[in-house]
């Protein structure tokens, strides 16, 4: 099926990362038009998109006229950054609710956030506060916002096939260990999310607003949410 976002604006944010790439590219196989958002220095994107999140939203307006679609994927955060994703984050998505509240024809947000949100284990645990308090946003926004035809909803994924899991010595090893844990017997790909990403923005899945997508190949009903955090 073509055309399935014919004339939609999506902002995706994190559009040079390997599942930014593919959201961006699905998307426009689909005839959405698509904003790209990317800050050059990685651990400063949610900070700068905090900062400028109503320029964004301002220059998308002020060039296209409608804001259909927000993709907004947690950046990965070291300690003590942690309130830079929320903020961010909240920020954003509450602005381009807002914007689709003026528009009158609904809208769709999705948040994207790793697997640690869900399941709390192996060494994303330290993450696990801030990416609670994600799918809290979403919860809260669908509830805010469901009067006006907006959803909001949350992908979690797995560990993908990307750079930070097959390069560099930090991670000899690790692409190998993962995919054994996988009930599937493989990692995720980008375009897994990606698609994800598609049914959420599209009109087919008008009826879900907040919720949790889980894209992880079935490793947390595997392990079934109950490894202690610490």
């Amino acid at each position: 099926m073509r055309n399935l976002l014919h004339n939609k604006v999506i902002i995706v944010t994190e559009s040079s990362s390997d599942i930014g790439r593919a959201i961006a590219s699905r998307c426009a196989q689909q005839a959405a038009i698509v904003v790209l958002h990317h800050s050059e220095a990685p651990r400063d994107e949610m900070e700068s998109l905090a900062g400028a999140a109503h320029i964004l939203i301002d220059e998308v307006i002020s060039t296209f006229g409608h804001i259909d679609i927000l993709e907004i994927m947690e950046q990965e955060q070291g300690l003590g950054e942690k309130g830079l994703s929320f903020t961010s984050a909240y920020l954003l998505s509450q602005m381009a609710a807002s914007q689709m509240t003026l528009q009158g024809q609904g809208g769709s947000i999705i948040s994207i956030s790793p697997t640690a949100a869900a399941s709390g284990f192996l060494s994303l645990k330290h993450d696990t506060t801030t990416r609670n308090a994600l799918l809290a946003i979403s919860e809260k926004l669908a509830i805010e916002f469901g009067k006006h035809g907006i959803r909001h909803n949350c992908i979690i994924p797995a560990a993908t096939e990307s750079s930070m899991m097959t390069h560099g010595p930090a991670t000899n090893g690790r692409k190998e260990f993962t995919e054994s844990r996988v009930p599937l017997g493989r990692l995720g790909r980008p375009e897994d999310i990606a698609n994800a990403v598609l049914f959420l923005a599209r009109n087919m899945s008008d009826y879900i607003t907040g919720q949790q997508i889980v894209v992880d190949g079935c490793v947390s009903v595997k392990y079934n949410l109950c490894i202690e955090v610490e």
